[in-house]
């Protein structure tokens, strides 16, 4: 018999997501059910897709993302054909060779041109998603990327005080293997960004604090030696940042965090959208971005400071005693020479056994308080944490501040079915807050001075509180890029694009220091300081001067051509056509020139140069699908060779870091630091190197069985000397070593000073490179008895050799200098000039040595990344579980020519810490997460694994530390989301009293009415049919079409009409889904126009019980929409 049903389309929640509840198995299965939940059309050959299985997808996305996460880890890619349909292809055979701006039909289209890889490419990269944002929690990008990328080895973010100077915070620094941060590059899109110039000669890193976490679509990483890929600096391996485009109307997000104590206040407000104009030809894409985060300062956290104190007592009461007294909340005393404090005969002359003391609180000198009190405290220091802006004062930032702004506008317009053109601009500014202090850190107060009741000279340790002033650094970023995509005959493809960005550093401006002399003076006894200064500041002078500290903003452009060519080679392989990318580009970065001034006791200004580096490069990749799924044989199912192989041509022009323009003792003349610098004709040193590498990159990726994938690859690197390390120097050089082929006789001439000899020194127009090798070897495991699991594992070894080395070997003598020195002298036998053989030796004395810049010393880093992946169904949800970490076996470290390398694995040295070194990684490190879902409800529970370490070298126990280690940290996050629905507004009771009316007046006598729990269906029913009493059914919350048609089934009963309730885009989804095509009719054409807020339709199934329903039993007998009965309601409803 015919049963008639019905549906009132409660709420559009939005127009582009839905409900997905896709299970894992079989791909075809899952992109059934992705067709009908999603109304599109997907086109495939079932023979290809027949034994491939998927993880599926369950969750509120649009239908691309989650097409694009049922075919995640298949090897499966879709291509969009203009007519909306959707083809889904092989990834062996195409798209995965091109780069991603020509992949054609891309729905979410991209401006990367880069190659779009996967977890699952024949190299182990990593890929970072949206979502793994999202569900980080991570404030920015810096921080982001410090605590989910296990490959990244730098300890700390660009907000952690203590991490470097102070003047370079805010500054973020990601060094992939431990190899140090010039090894590894920065991409976005595909392109090279300029690196931050720092004034100090050298293009350092690339900077991401600009960054909006909202504009990232994901972020590829390849932690092996990439420059067969990427080109030079990439020796460490290669992050490339996605931005997104994929952006559906307009959005603005607010986000609001604090601290438990609310300490830290962090706002952030996004907006993003996107629209399509003239009929899709031209699509546009925006963002901005603001946020704003207070300081987190050591006086919030006073505990810390405390027990740290407490600790270090404990375990070495001798470190605060040594030549100089502490910093405490009073002025702390220590005598000069480290004698017994002795009182002045004037107070008695008495002698105490010990050197040190501190000034009482409340003590106001001994002028007014007498010295008894401050005899009372002689054998001890204040410990108490001083009110300053200093170390670890209480106005000193534990995490700095922090305001950044950024906004990107693109554009892509498609003229014709060959030409596209696309522009893209972005600027960002990045702001980074601090407090300084204008006082002195301690004085000598003499033995004469008035105030002192000491015999002897002393050391004053001041609190340097009531000086304090604000500063802020500020990084500039912008960016432009432009360009056309043609299509070519043979289904090629061309971009021709142009990219051009600038970083511009504009560097603390300090206040004034204290005036020349102050010390002296209050050393003299001008002011007492042997009170409580928190009582009476003392008063300070200070330099007239609109500065202590400046530099001019230090600008780094970028400017890039390329040519990019993409489509298939004109051969067949079993596993279908190989396709290849080729590239040609040329990059010029200048670093522009910066000056530098001090203004104080001391006071300097210096100029760095300007300085420039050019590549020109031509890149190849190709991808060979030997053997595809469905011609596999017997142990190989599928096979995939890729061979790349870059080309670059490299040109650095350098000068001297810096230049003195003024140096001398006392203020500066004049706060014209442009005056004569740099000085007229100085030398600025200017020297270039050119070199040029040719790098290949080999992978292959190796399916025996459907459950199990090999790949392994090899891929070279290369990294060119830095600006800074090609000027070399002429002039006289000190000697202790000997030289070896004379019977260890002393090298040079002795003079008053010791031997000495004409010599070069300083930087090296004429290094190499420095080179790399990578190899990995890895597995993926997706076991098709138990569907949703992904395992990998990734071995990778890096081998670094002719990095360089200041052979400054003639000043010490030792028998490891004297070691370094035969080597570099049997590896260089240019590097020195000899007179005439003599004395019966063969080789004459060495006359002239040059000690410049060489390629010397080598490092090694071998390590295995783990991954895991799952999901499943859970109580009626889905559970989703996924884990990453990384063992680092190895990384071994050549400081000085032949002497063993040094393990830094386990090891992350206090210099490393603060940002000195280069060098260090944790044996582990990992991250998982749990999260389980159901309808509104979201619980998730993630983990953060930070191994131990040690604190030294050579693994021995730090005193202040009381051990060798830093104990292994599990960090946990615990979250809980649930989406509150919205109401109805005006017209949404007035839509709702119309429709009520009309499915009153239309006559069907419902058996039952079966409804969302959500607020918004609540008043709609109750404006609409008061009189008939719901059933509700959590289920129908957000559901797509599969799990509305479960709900039909299992609440149906015996009744033969049944009224459902719920919410778009589900029950608008579920009506293409019941009506088969040839019960198509003019109710059904009017439905798919407009299927809005509020819709009434009723179907007569083709059922004899409701447990029948399925796809195409239907026929919508009746269709009503409010606009239909009120004309005042339309056009939404």
């Amino acid at each position: 018999m015919a049963m008639p049903t019905a549906a009132v389309a409660q709420e559009e929640v939005a127009s582009t997501k839905q409900q997905f509840a896709i299970p894992a198995g079989t791909l075809k299965s899952a992109l059934d059910r992705w067709t009908r939940q999603s109304r599109r059309e997907l086109v495939y050959r079932e023979a290809d897709i027949a034994e491939v299985r998927s993880q599926g997808v369950s969750g509120v996305f649009t239908p691309e993302e989650a097409l694009m996460r049922i075919l995640d880890g298949t090897g499966f890619g879709v291509a969009f054909h203009e007519s909306g349909a959707i083809a889904i292809v092989r990834q062996e055979a195409r798209g995965n060779a091109t780069p991603e701006i020509l992949v054609t039909g891309k729905r979410n289209w991209s401006l990367n041109t880069g190659i779009e890889r996967s977890e699952d490419d024949s190299q182990p990269f990593i890929v970072l998603t949206q979502k793994d944002i999202q569900e980080s929690g991570a404030p920015d990008l810096d921080t982001f990327l410090r605590n989910q990328l296990n490959v990244n080895s730098a300890p700390s973010t660009s907000d952690m005080s203590g991490r470097t100077n102070y003047t370079q915070r805010g500054l973020s620094n990601i060094n992939l293997r431990g190899l140090g941060s010039r090894d590894t590059l920065i991409l976005v899109d595909g392109r090279r960004q300029p690196g931050i110039n720092l004034g100090q000669g050298q293009i350092n890193q690339p900077q991401i604090t600009g960054i909006p976490l909202a504009a990232v679509e994901r972020i590829e990483v390849l932690a092996s030696s990439a420059s067969g890929l990427y080109g030079s600096g990439a020796s460490g391996g290669v992050i490339n940042i996605i931005l997104r485009r994929d952006y559906q109307g307009a959005e603005i997000s607010a986000n609001y965090s604090d601290t438990y104590d609310f300490a830290q206040p962090d706002f952030r407000i996004d907006f993003t959208g996107a629209t399509t104009i003239e009929g899709g030809r031209t699509n546009i894409s925006f963002t901005g971005s603001w946020r704003k985060q207070a300081p987190l300062l050591y006086g919030d956290r006073s505990e810390l400071f405390e027990r740290g104190r407490q600790r270090i007592l404990e375990n070495d009461p001798t470190f605060f005693y040594g030549a100089f007294p502490p910093s405490g909340a009073t002025p702390n005393i220590q005598t000069i020479d480290g004698s017994p404090l002795q009182l002045d005969p004037e107070y008695g002359g008495t002698l105490f056994d010990s050197p040190i003391a501190y000034v009482p609180d409340g003590y106001r000198g001994v002028a007014l308080d007498g010295v008894d009190p401050l005899i009372a405290t002689i054998g001890s220091y204040n410990f108490d944490q001083p009110i300053s802006a200093v170390g670890e004062g209480k106005l000193a930032p534990l995490l700095y501040g922090a305001e950044n702004l950024a906004g990107t506008l693109a554009v892509r317009r498609e003229f014709n079915d060959w030409l596209s053109v696309y522009v893209e601009g972005a600027a960002s500014r990045a702001i980074s807050r601090t407090t300084v202090t204008r006082a002195p850190s301690s004085v000598t107060l003499l033995a004469d001075a008035p105030n002192n009741p000491f015999a002897q000279d002393i050391s004053v340790a001041l609190p340097q509180g009531d000086a304090e002033a604000d500063v802020s650094s500020r990084n500039d970023q912008l960016r432009g890029v432009a360009g056309a995509i043609v299509k070519l005959p043979h289904d090629w493809q061309a971009v021709a694009d142009f990219s051009w960005a600038k970083n511009r550093y504009t560097a603390d401006k300090s206040p004034s220091n204290y005036t020349p002399g102050l010390t002296l003076l209050l050393g003299a006894g001008s002011q007492d300081v042997l009170r409580d200064l928190r009582l009476d500041p003392l008063d300070l002078t200070y330099i007239d001067s609109d500065f202590g500290s400046i530099t001019t903003p230090a600008t780094t452009t970028i400017a890039t051509q390329s040519l990019r060519l993409a489509g298939p080679v004109p051969i067949d392989l079993p596993g279908g056509q190989p396709r290849m990318t080729l590239n040609v580009e040329r990059s010029v970065e200048v670093a522009g020139s910066v000056i530098s001034a001090i203004n104080s006791e001391f006071s300097s200004v210096t100029y760095t140069p300007e300085r420039k580096q050019t590549i020109l490069a031509g890149f190849a990749e190709i991808a060979f699908p030997i053997v595809g799924v469905d011609n596999g044989v017997p142990l190989i199912r599928s096979l995939e060779l890729r061979i790349a192989a870059r080309h670059e041509q490299y040109k650095g022009e350098g000068a001297l870091a810096n230049i003195i323009c003024q140096f001398g003792f006392g203020a500066l003349p004049s706060d014209d630091i442009y005056q004569d610098c740099p000085p007229q004709g100085a030398d600025l040193g200017l020297a270039t190197t050119e070199n040029s590498h040719t790098d290949p990159s080999v992978s292959v990726r190796w399916s025996p069985i459907e459950d199990v994938t090999f790949r392994g690859s090899y891929t070279p690197g290369y990294l060119p000397p830095t600006l800074d390390q090609l000027t070399k120097l002429q002039g006289i050089l000190g000697v202790e070593a000997r030289d070896p082929l004379r019977g260890g006789e002393p090298i040079g001439m002795p003079t008053a000073f010791g031997y000495e000899i004409q010599g070069y020194y300083g930087g090296n127009p004429d290094v190499k490179p420095e080179s790399s090798e990578t190899w990995t070897i890895g597995v993926i495991l997706t076991p098709r008895f138990l569907p949703g699991l992904r395992f990998s594992a990734d071995w990778t070894r890096i081998r670094k050799e002719d990095n360089y080395f200041t052979p400054n070997l003639l000043y010490a003598y030792d028998d490891a200098t004297q070691e370094a020195l035969e080597i570099f002298l049997e590896r260089y036998p240019d590097r020195v000039e000899r007179g005439p053989a003599s004395d019966g030796y063969d080789v004459g004395p060495i006359t002239s040595i040059d000690i410049s810049l060489a390629n010397l010393v080598g490092s090694t880093a071998e390590a295995v990344d783990f991954s895991l992946d799952y999901s499943d169904e859970l109580f009626g949800g889905t559970i989703d579980f996924s884990a990453s970490a990384t063992w680092v076996r190895e990384l071994s470290v050549e400081t000085y020519p032949g002497q063993p390398e040094e393990d830094y694995a386990g090891v992350n040295t206090v210099s490393y810490g603060q940002g000195y070194g280069e060098n260090g990684a944790l044996r582990w490190r990992g991250n998982g997460s749990i999260r389980w879902s159901k309808g509104p409800l979201s619980i998730a529970w993630q983990g953060r694994y930070v191994d131990s370490y040690y604190l030294q070298l050579d693994r021995s126990v730090v005193a202040t530390q009381g051990s060798a280690k830093v104990d292994s940290v599990f960090y946990h996050d615990i979250a809980a989301t649930y989406d509150f629905d919205r109401g109805l507004n005006d017209r949404g009771r007035r839509g709702a009293q119309v429709i009520g009316d009309h499915i009153r007046a239309h006559g069907v006598d419902w058996d039952r009415l079966v409804a969302s729990p959500a607020e918004r269906v609540k008043q709609t029913l109750a404006a609409a049919l008061p009189t008939l009493a719901p059933q509700w059914d959590e289920r129908l919350y957000l559901a797509g079409t599969d799990t509305i048609m479960d709900v039909i089934r299992e609440t149906g009963g015996d009744g033969d009409a049944l009224l459902l309730s719920g919410h778009n885009p589900g029950l608008g989804d579920m009506l293409f889904e019941l009506v088969a095509p040839k019960n198509e009719n003019a109710l059904y054409d009017e439905a798919k126009v407009k299927f809005p807020t509020a819709a009434y339709a009723v179907f007569e199934l083709d059922i004899e019980d409701w447990s029948e329903l399925r796809t195409g039993c239907g026929k919508l007998a009746h269709f009503a929409r409010p606009r239909d009965l009120d004309a005042e309601l339309g056009p939404e409803y």
